[in-house]
Protein backbone atom coordinates (compact mmCIF):
# COMPACT_ATOMS: atom_id res chain seq x y z
CA UNK A 1 0.00 0.00 0.00
CA UNK A 2 2.85 2.48 0.50
CA UNK A 3 4.26 4.70 -2.21
CA UNK A 4 7.82 5.92 -2.66
CA UNK A 5 7.02 9.61 -2.95
CA UNK A 6 6.89 11.82 0.13
CA UNK A 7 4.69 14.40 -1.60
CA UNK A 8 0.92 14.16 -1.15
CA UNK A 9 -1.79 16.50 -2.37
CA UNK A 10 -5.02 17.84 -0.88
CA UNK A 11 -6.32 19.13 -4.22
CA UNK A 12 -9.99 18.44 -5.05
CA UNK A 13 -11.54 18.87 -8.49
CA UNK A 14 -15.22 18.89 -9.42
CA UNK A 15 -16.64 17.60 -12.73
CA UNK A 16 -19.66 19.36 -14.31
CA UNK A 17 -20.07 17.08 -17.38
CA UNK A 18 -17.89 19.39 -19.47
CA UNK A 19 -14.72 20.18 -17.54
CA UNK A 20 -12.87 19.82 -14.25
CA UNK A 21 -12.50 22.77 -11.87
CA UNK A 22 -10.50 22.99 -8.68
CA UNK A 23 -12.57 23.42 -5.52
CA UNK A 24 -11.75 23.41 -1.79
CA UNK A 25 -8.77 21.28 -0.75
CA UNK A 26 -8.95 18.37 1.69
CA UNK A 27 -7.85 19.30 5.22
CA UNK A 28 -5.32 16.42 5.23
CA UNK A 29 -3.16 15.77 2.15
CA UNK A 30 -2.88 12.06 1.36
CA UNK A 31 -2.82 9.43 -1.37
CA UNK A 32 -4.49 6.05 -2.01
CA UNK A 33 -7.58 6.97 0.03
CA UNK A 34 -11.15 5.70 -0.20
CA UNK A 35 -14.27 7.57 -1.14
CA UNK A 36 -18.05 7.44 -1.26
CA UNK A 37 -20.86 9.71 -2.35
CA UNK A 38 -23.38 10.25 -5.09
CA UNK A 39 -22.72 13.76 -6.44
CA UNK A 40 -20.01 16.44 -6.62
CA UNK A 41 -21.71 18.24 -3.71
CA UNK A 42 -22.06 15.21 -1.42
CA UNK A 43 -18.87 13.20 -0.86
CA UNK A 44 -16.90 11.32 1.77
CA UNK A 45 -13.10 10.80 1.81
CA UNK A 46 -11.43 8.41 4.25
CA UNK A 47 -8.13 6.76 5.10
CA UNK A 48 -5.08 7.12 2.89
CA UNK A 49 -1.34 7.36 3.14
CA UNK A 50 0.83 10.35 3.82
CA UNK A 51 3.97 11.10 5.74
CA UNK A 52 4.62 10.03 8.32
CA UNK A 53 1.98 7.27 8.50
CA UNK A 54 -1.30 5.79 7.29
CA UNK A 55 -4.36 7.92 7.97
CA UNK A 56 -7.72 7.30 9.67
CA UNK A 57 -9.02 10.78 8.79
CA UNK A 58 -12.55 11.05 7.40
CA UNK A 59 -13.79 14.22 5.70
CA UNK A 60 -17.21 15.28 4.37
CA UNK A 61 -17.64 17.53 1.33
CA UNK A 62 -20.80 19.65 1.06
CA UNK A 63 -20.16 21.26 -2.32
CA UNK A 64 -18.21 24.15 -0.79
CA UNK A 65 -15.72 22.81 1.76
CA UNK A 66 -14.37 19.70 3.46
CA UNK A 67 -14.92 19.17 7.19
CA UNK A 68 -13.35 16.60 9.50
CA UNK A 69 -15.68 14.01 11.04
CA UNK A 70 -15.16 10.76 12.97
CA UNK A 71 -11.99 8.88 12.01
CA UNK A 72 -11.95 5.31 10.74
CA UNK A 73 -11.48 2.79 13.56
CA UNK A 74 -8.18 1.69 11.98
CA UNK A 75 -5.81 3.87 9.94
CA UNK A 76 -5.26 2.34 6.49
CA UNK A 77 -4.34 3.10 2.91
CA UNK A 78 -5.45 1.33 -0.25
CA UNK A 79 -8.96 1.26 1.24
CA UNK A 80 -11.99 1.11 -1.04
CA UNK A 81 -15.45 2.54 -0.59
CA UNK A 82 -19.08 2.47 -1.62
CA UNK A 83 -22.31 4.15 -0.57
CA UNK A 84 -23.24 7.71 0.27
CA UNK A 85 -21.95 10.51 2.46
CA UNK A 86 -24.15 9.44 5.40
CA UNK A 87 -24.23 5.69 4.73
CA UNK A 88 -20.78 4.79 3.46
CA UNK A 89 -18.83 1.57 3.45
CA UNK A 90 -15.05 1.31 3.76
CA UNK A 91 -13.45 -2.07 3.09
CA UNK A 92 -10.06 -3.63 2.67
CA UNK A 93 -6.90 -1.61 3.01
CA UNK A 94 -3.39 -1.94 4.34
CA UNK A 95 -2.97 -1.24 8.04
CA UNK A 96 0.70 -2.20 8.12
CA UNK A 97 -0.08 -5.38 10.04
CA UNK A 98 -1.95 -6.83 7.04
CA UNK A 99 -5.23 -6.69 8.97
CA UNK A 100 -7.88 -5.93 6.36
CA UNK A 101 -11.59 -6.06 7.02
CA UNK A 102 -14.77 -4.12 6.45
CA UNK A 103 -16.15 -1.07 8.22
CA UNK A 104 -19.55 0.56 7.80
CA UNK A 105 -20.59 4.09 8.69
CA UNK A 106 -23.79 5.55 9.97
CA UNK A 107 -24.17 9.32 9.96
CA UNK A 108 -20.66 10.32 10.99
CA UNK A 109 -19.63 7.38 13.21
CA UNK A 110 -17.89 4.21 12.01
CA UNK A 111 -18.98 0.77 13.23
CA UNK A 112 -17.37 -2.58 12.42
CA UNK A 113 -19.09 -4.73 9.80
CA UNK A 114 -18.35 -8.11 8.24
CA UNK A 115 -14.79 -8.86 7.15
CA UNK A 116 -13.83 -9.63 3.58
CA UNK A 117 -13.25 -13.34 2.89
CA UNK A 118 -9.94 -12.54 1.16
CA UNK A 119 -7.94 -9.79 2.88
CA UNK A 120 -6.47 -7.33 0.37
CA UNK A 121 -5.89 -3.67 -0.48
CA UNK A 122 -5.92 -1.39 -3.55
CA UNK A 123 -9.21 -2.93 -4.64
CA UNK A 124 -12.15 -1.45 -6.49
CA UNK A 125 -15.55 -0.83 -4.97
CA UNK A 126 -19.10 -0.21 -6.14
CA UNK A 127 -22.63 -0.06 -4.77
CA UNK A 128 -24.16 0.99 -1.48
CA UNK A 129 -23.66 0.32 2.22
CA UNK A 130 -26.05 -2.65 2.04
CA UNK A 131 -25.38 -3.82 -1.54
CA UNK A 132 -21.69 -3.49 -2.39
CA UNK A 133 -19.06 -5.19 -4.52
CA UNK A 134 -15.34 -5.55 -3.69
CA UNK A 135 -13.28 -6.07 -6.84
CA UNK A 136 -9.71 -7.32 -7.32
CA UNK A 137 -6.88 -5.93 -5.20
CA UNK A 138 -3.51 -7.20 -4.04
CA UNK A 139 -1.77 -8.91 -1.14
CA UNK A 140 1.81 -7.83 -1.97
CA UNK A 141 1.62 -10.02 -4.37
CA UNK A 142 -0.22 -11.95 -5.50
CA UNK A 143 -2.71 -9.73 -7.23
CA UNK A 144 -6.30 -10.84 -6.92
CA UNK A 145 -9.09 -11.63 -9.34
CA UNK A 146 -11.54 -12.11 -6.45
CA UNK A 147 -14.90 -10.36 -6.31
CA UNK A 148 -17.10 -10.32 -3.24
CA UNK A 149 -20.69 -9.17 -2.73
CA UNK A 150 -21.86 -7.44 0.49
CA UNK A 151 -25.45 -7.53 1.78
CA UNK A 152 -25.08 -5.11 4.68
CA UNK A 153 -23.65 -7.64 7.13
CA UNK A 154 -21.59 -10.31 5.35
CA UNK A 155 -19.37 -10.73 2.27
CA UNK A 156 -19.90 -13.62 -0.16
CA UNK A 157 -17.42 -14.58 -2.87
CA UNK A 158 -18.88 -14.35 -6.38
CA UNK A 159 -17.47 -15.00 -9.88
CA UNK A 160 -13.90 -13.79 -10.30
CA UNK A 161 -12.62 -11.08 -12.65
CA UNK A 162 -11.24 -12.29 -15.96
CA UNK A 163 -7.84 -10.82 -15.05
CA UNK A 164 -6.02 -10.43 -11.73
CA UNK A 165 -5.41 -6.74 -11.02
CA UNK A 166 -5.08 -4.06 -8.33
CA UNK A 167 -5.50 -0.27 -8.06
CA UNK A 168 -8.66 -0.89 -10.03
CA UNK A 169 -11.51 1.57 -10.58
CA UNK A 170 -15.02 0.49 -9.74
CA UNK A 171 -18.46 2.09 -10.16
CA UNK A 172 -22.01 0.86 -9.92
CA UNK A 173 -25.33 1.20 -8.18
CA UNK A 174 -25.39 -2.16 -6.37
CA UNK A 175 -23.76 -5.57 -5.99
CA UNK A 176 -25.59 -6.69 -9.16
CA UNK A 177 -24.62 -3.88 -11.55
CA UNK A 178 -21.03 -2.62 -11.68
CA UNK A 179 -18.03 -1.85 -13.87
CA UNK A 180 -14.38 -2.61 -13.09
CA UNK A 181 -11.77 -0.77 -15.15
CA UNK A 182 -8.05 -0.11 -15.39
CA UNK A 183 -5.59 -1.23 -12.78
CA UNK A 184 -2.29 -3.02 -12.77
CA UNK A 185 -2.09 -6.69 -13.66
CA UNK A 186 1.57 -6.83 -12.64
CA UNK A 187 4.35 -5.29 -14.72
CA UNK A 188 2.10 -2.75 -16.46
CA UNK A 189 -1.33 -1.16 -16.49
CA UNK A 190 -4.45 -2.26 -18.36
CA UNK A 191 -7.22 -0.43 -20.20
CA UNK A 192 -9.54 -3.43 -19.82
CA UNK A 193 -13.10 -2.86 -18.58
CA UNK A 194 -15.30 -5.63 -17.20
CA UNK A 195 -19.03 -5.49 -16.58
CA UNK A 196 -20.70 -7.31 -13.66
CA UNK A 197 -24.35 -8.32 -13.95
CA UNK A 198 -24.81 -10.11 -10.66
Amino acid sequence: GETNSTTRTAVTESWNNTCWSEVADLNTARSILGGAGTTNTNALAFGGEGPPARKANTELYNGTCWSEVADLNTARDGVSGAGTQTAGLAFGGDTGSKLRGSTVSSVGAWATGGSLNTARYSLGGAGTQTSALAIGGTLDPPNSDKAESYNGSAWTEVASLNQQRYEIGGVGASNTAALAFGGGPGSGQTVETEKWNG
